[in-house]
């Protein structure tokens, strides 16, 4: 099993589901699993976003049919863009394009291989009581990762209170990832996810392999 391990920041401060789910969002203003860090993050001199150290969306390997071979080729391409960009139109092209895949019940051009992350959820809001009380420990989440691309259920396996993991939850929820795959289909998948909240809240997130 991989767990990630994740320091979290100080801060004082089905597929048509998660469709309609994205959509609402904007309009108003989450077995062996294969977890990436987050990627570098820089700014260039306009001041847009590019993003380094992710891992591609591979190309397709298996036998396909023409159709699938193009549908598989523009979802690559916008879950790669929405890496680099993290963009709300990549986001929501590769929504659409996993709602096509499963709409026409496409066979995924993969061997089998775990989930991958592509977008991360915003830093979880650390509440104002537990900055003052220097609460550190570990957050542990069961949560599901849906064939369909949603985050479905997220349950604490071990919690510390005071707000913290309710927020981690809500970050958790807004991961966007690629299904795992299994026998050319998508398919769901759980795991234990580890944040852990230290002292040391400027390091990097790591992958955590046991």
């Amino acid at each position: 099993m991989n767990i990630l391990r994740f320091v979290v920041p100080s801060n004082r401060f089905s597929l048509t589901s998660m469709l309609v789910f994205y959509l609402l969002s904007a309009a108003a203003g989450v077995g062996s699993v294969s977890y990436q860090s987050k990627p570098d993050v820089r700014k260039t001199e306009s001041g847009v976003e590019v993003r380094t150290g992710f891992s591609n969306i591979p190309g397709a390997t298996e036998p396909c049919t023409p159709e699938e071979s193009d549908w598989w080729n523009l979802l690559q391409k916008a879950g790669n863009d929405l890496q680099k960009k993290s963009d709300e139109k990549s986001k929501k092209r590769f929504y659409l394009l996993m709602y096509e895949g499963q709409q026409k019940a496409f066979q995924i051009p993969l061997k089998d291989r775990p989930l991958q992350i592509l977008v991360w959820g915003r830093q979880p809001i650390i509440p104002e009581i537990a900055l003052r009380k220097h609460v550190t420990g570990t957050v542990v989440l069961s949560v599901d990762y849906r064939a369909d691309g949603s985050v479905g259920d997220v349950e604490i396996v071990k919690g510390l209170g005071f707000g913290i993991d309710e927020n981690i939850i809500r970050a958790t929820r807004e991961h966007v990832f690629l299904p795992a795959v299994r026998n050319r289909a998508f398919v769901s998948q759980r795991d234990n996810v580890k944040f852990e909240m230290s002292d040391k809240w400027n390091q990097k997130s790591k992958d955590i392999k046991n």
